[in-house]
């Protein structure tokens, strides 16, 4: 969902990391392999202390496109 990646993305610009969160994952669940939703939520979940989940998202964005070079960045930050 175009919307909710947008959305996500203006809640991660904004401090908002639960909001962003949660748009972000309806985003997702419209379509999975939705990249940049998954790195917008793996950040969300960065700054909220959710390491184990924001590692899950950034690793899952590597495996799909391993050439994602902000993946591995915000990885290094998790």
């Amino acid at each position: 969902d175009l919307v909710r990646k947008i959305r996500a993305d203006i809640n991660l610009d904004l401090g908002n990391f639960i909001e962003a969160a949660k748009d972000a994952s309806i985003a997702i669940e419209v379509n999975p392999d939705l990249l940049d939703s998954r790195i917008t939520r793996g950040l969300a979940y960065l700054n909220t202390n959710k390491l184990s989940e924001a590692l899950a998202e950034l690793n899952f964005v590597i495996e799909k496109q391993p050439n994602f070079t902000d993946a591995y960045n915000y990885r290094a930050v998790v």
